[in-house]
């Protein structure tokens, strides 16, 4: 269950500051008008929406989910630093480049993730801790990500601690992965079995 928690945690600061922060960035700090933002941001939902299926599918035929899993926040952790720069420096393309790079990565962990978040668990606590785990990374984590993005800002009096906020928090996910129990492709009874 920490592990899950570790996990959702970064998975839940990279969910709001990728898709619900990078807009207001981008307006704050490159002057892109908030319209053209969200228009933008729309397009990263857009890109969500057609990838994650095709990262669960992928997950559930090619790649483990603890490997697309801990790949999918390596790389984001990786081009995080790129992104924002892109942002600050090139405003409208760069926003363009970056949303749609981020979002398409955090889409890999949206396909991927529920399966292997519910195969943590037993059968007969299974919901309730999935329940737990999900809810307190994405809620705490995740929607406390913007509101510390800012005070992060404020403190360094860097416009770029978001971005190593983003890049610690993917850093946390892809280890926390690699410790998850990876149930990939295994049959029904044998990943569904309750431990005595």
């Amino acid at each position: 269950m920490l592990f899950a928690l570790l996990f959702t945690g970064g998975y839940g600061v990279s969910n709001y500051l990728v898709m619900v922060f990078l807009p207001t960035f981008a307006n704050e700090f490159a002057h892109v008008s908030g319209a053209a933002a969200l228009r933008i941001n729309t397009a990263g939902q857009a890109l969500v929406l057609l990838v994650a299926p095709l990262a669960g599918w992928a997950s559930d035929r090619y790649l483990t989910r603890r490997t697309m899993l801990a790949l999918a926040f390596a790389l984001q952790a990786a081009v995080t630093w790129a992104s924002f720069t892109w942002v600050a420096h090139l405003g409208l393309p760069g926003l363009w480049a970056a949303q749609m790079l981020l979002a398409g990565l955090l889409a890999v962990v949206m396909g991927a993730a529920p399966a292997m978040l519910a195969e943590q668990f037993e059968r007969g606590y299974r919901v309730s801790a999935h329940a737990l785990v999900l809810n307190l990374g994405i809620g705490i984590a995740g929607g406390t990500a913007p509101m510390v993005g800012v005070a992060l800002i404020r403190a360094t009096g860097s416009n770029m601690a978001p971005a190593a906020y983003l890049a610690l928090a993917c850093v946390a996910s892809a280890i926390a992965a690699l410790f998850l129990i990876d149930r990939s492709r295994k049959p029904l009874e044998q990943s569904d079995t309750v431990t005595r």
